[in-house]
């Protein structure tokens, strides 16, 4: 299950800035050996922040967006928590 309790947005000209945190929340059952879980058995907290650009002129359409997401421990495991960062983009013209 995901919640996103916090999302905003700005629109600059051509220019949209936004941010969010996502909360995955660890449902569904998890046993530690199995070869399916539908769980992954710990809660992750994803803060991001993005930046678009749509030239309506020149029709160079791009986005940058960048997250950490931070896990809880997996109580059914001794494994290590592991975190980890995401930075994503693409590009388009006509």
């Amino acid at each position: 299950m995901t919640v996103v309790p916090v999302m905003l947005a700005w629109k600059i000209d051509e220019w949209q800035l936004d941010t969010m945190l996502p909360i995955y929340a660890p449902t569904g059952g998890y046993k530690d050996g199995r070869l399916g879980n539908p769980s992954l058995n710990y809660w992750t907290f994803d803060p991001n922040v993005g930046v678009a650009y749509s030239g309506k002129e020149s029709g160079f359409n791009g986005m940058l967006r960048a997250g950490y997401a931070i896990n809880t421990e997996n109580n059914a495991t001794t494994g290590v928590r592991a975190d980890r960062s995401c930075i994503s983009r693409a590009r388009s013209s006509r």
